[in-house]
């Protein structure tokens, strides 16, 4: 093997590497995301009931 190719092979190597850290963070942001969506759906929800029980209150 040449030297260009060797260069070009530890190139490829590298690329490789770093798309396999690159996709282990994105999996891991995407799972604490799943988490972070979940409480800020609880936190809406409870904002919306607040919000229509006030509603209701100034009906009356």
């Amino acid at each position: 093997m040449t030297a260009p190719e060797r260069i070009a092979d530890k190139s490829v190597g590298n690329q490789m590497r770093k798309l396999i850290v690159l996709g282990a963070a994105l999996s891991a942001l995407w799972v604490s995301g799943c988490n972070t969506m979940s409480g800020l759906g609880r936190d809406l929800e409870a904002a919306g009931a607040a919000v229509a029980s006030t509603a209701e209150d100034a009906k009356r």
